[in-house]
């Protein structure tokens, strides 16, 4: 059964077990403002995405999350019921009955990297996680100075050029930067439940034009969407 956690967090209450803290759901330490994610992001999280957006994120709840609480919220009273049959689910449970393994949505490639979606699309799921991101706060803190503990104001975007070089440099110096082979998009080396940081085989959106790294079959490609073009996010504090 496919998990999704930020809408599990907020609308039934169940995680995945891990205990965040006030460090951004999935990152990595950069420096003391910027934390990156460990792996490109997953199908799986991008499912999660859409399901959001069938049954309750939209930019117009994106500007009246802007005016929400930060902290005290109830998530029941977000007005969601997240056991709602939605087209996402729909396309799901169609390739399992026909026993179809399309990269996307089959459970066997939940864990691989999301690939042939847009710049675009990259962005907007930013936009979003950086708004399921301060609602599990908000839901999580009773009060202001509970509140506190988190970071005030923060932003998922994509990474600069710049900022993935620093990482992969930082993370390199303690062992902890991996890079793992294969070739997109079935034939990547996955690793479950990442702890370190790790680059897959394939390119990355960033903020730039230019993507950061060549893909397997050492090009660097520039269509979009692209199949071998995956990205990942920074969370940047800004307050």
């Amino acid at each position: 059964m496919l998990k999704y956690f930020f809408l599990s967090v907020l609308f039934v209450g169940i995680s995945y077990g891990q205990n965040y803290g006030n460090i951004p759901p999935g990152t990595l330490k950069l420096n003391d403002s910027l934390f990156i994610d460990k792996t490109p992001v997953t199908n799986e999280m991008y499912l999660e995405f859409l399901k959001s957006k069938d049954i309750f994120w939209s930019m117009g709840k994106h500007e009246e999350i802007k005016t929400m609480s930060s902290y005290g919220i109830n998530r029941a009273d977000l007005g969601i019921n997240s056991n709602a049959i939605t087209k996402t689910h729909l396309k799901i449970l169609s390739n399992l009955a026909n026993q179809e393994k399309d990269y996307f949505t089959h459970p066997e490639y939940r864990q691989f990297p999301v690939l042939n979606i847009t710049k675009a699309e990259a962005k907007e799921f930013c936009l979003w996680r950086t708004d399921m991101v301060l609602l599990l706060w908000a839901i999580k803190s009773e009060n202001k100075k509970q509140r506190t503990e988190y970071p005030g104001v923060i932003k998922y975007r994509l990474p600069k050029v710049s900022e993935l070089n620093d990482a992969k440099f930082h993370f390199s110096k303690s062992g902890d930067a991996i890079r793992l082979k294969g070739e997109a998009q079935k034939g990547l080396e996955i690793i479950e439940n990442p702890e370190n940081f790790y680059f897959y085989n394939i390119p990355e959106f960033t903020q730039a034009q230019k993507v950061y790294g060549n893909n397997s079959r050492e090009q660097e490609p520039i269509e979009v969407p692209n199949i071998d073009i995956g990205f990942r996010c920074v969370c940047e504090i800004i307050e």
